[in-house]
């Protein structure tokens, strides 16, 4: 059970949790959140990047494995 089958489930019970933390984030301000928070899962790959913002990514991974207690953190003083 990986992949996106079992991603979508664990992001969508992490903005539920960021919502229940705060309420009024609007959908951008839960994607902001999830971005800026997420780790680096295979940190040695080759393929990660920093993007103009800072912000790493990388084509295999996208922005890396959701910090569920950081998002949730975040969003509080959102």
């Amino acid at each position: 059970f990986n992949g996106t089958s079992g991603a979508c489930p664990q992001v969508a019970g992490t903005a539920a949790l960021m919502l229940g933390a705060n309420p009024a984030l609007s959908a951008r301000d839960v994607r902001e959140i999830l971005i800026r928070t997420a780790q680096k899962n295979l940190p040695s790959h080759p393929d990660w990047v920093d993007n103009a913002a800072g912000l790493h990514f990388n084509h295999w991974f996208g922005a890396g494995l959701v910090d569920t207690g950081a998002a949730v953190d975040a969003a509080r003083g959102w």
